[in-house]
């Protein structure tokens, strides 16, 4: 009678360790699944940062006429090219968020799925579905009804990218099209004679006029 309460008490102890072990793990799993959309949200505040930046600087030099930029025989203002540079800066951040840092989250979600499932909503939370699992439902479903699936289906990151891709595509809209309104060809030298005249007495004689005299 004894030797049996001892192994129920040591299997009731191991099992309390093993949900105790369970719950650090899940609660780690979720340390670094903040960690990880934290980084994107910065790198998605550094690209919100390029775009009103530029937008900003693009304002005030927009009322300033002499603010041009010159290159393989054109003239431009210069509001047209920082905007197309900062459509690229936001390409690059891009890049950094959801090439890096959102796989990453990816990953850390998908591990705390599996652990939900397996082991931490049948033992300890009783749940229909564990934490992880209900974020990713609302995040893949928009009309997602607890604990249901809704009928259409969009990623997160497929907004993201939609966000990403629509802000390129207006900011080099709008470079292109400031570079080509405010676009001049600077005058040759053969034009700027032309235009100012010439006041040599050479010149006044073949025309047929003669020099001034006092």
């Amino acid at each position: 009678m004894g030797e049996a309460k001892d192994t129920d008490g040591a299997r009731a102890t191991e099992a309390y360790e093993l949900e105790k072990l369970q719950k650090e793990i899940w609660e780690k799993a979720i340390d670094t699944q903040m960690h990880f959309n934290e980084m994107s949200v910065r790198s998605r505040q550094l690209g919100l940062s390029f775009v009103v930046a530029a937008l900003g600087v693009v304002a005030v030099l927009l009322s300033k006429d002499d603010a041009r930029i010159s290159g393989w025989g054109y003239s431009t203002h210069v509001a047209g090219p920082i905007l197309i540079l900062a459509a690229f800066g936001l390409y690059s951040v891009k890049r950094l968020d959801l090439g890096v840092y959102h796989r990453m989250l990816r990953g850390a979600v998908a591990f705390n799925e599996d652990l939900e499932l397996s082991s931490m909503r049948p033992n300890l939370m009783k749940t229909k579905l564990g934490l992880t699992q209900a974020i990713s439902l609302y995040s893949r479903y928009p009309d997602a009804d607890y604990p249901g699936k809704g009928p259409k289906r969009q990623s997160a990151e497929t907004r993201v990218q939609i966000f990403y891709w629509s802000t390129i595509a207006v900011l080099i809209s709008l470079g292109v099209l400031i570079s080509w309104s405010r676009r001049t060809t600077p005058a040759t030298p053969t034009a700027s004679k032309a235009a100012t005249g010439s006041t040599s007495p050479d010149a006044a004689t073949q025309t047929g006029g003669t020099p001034q005299t006092k």
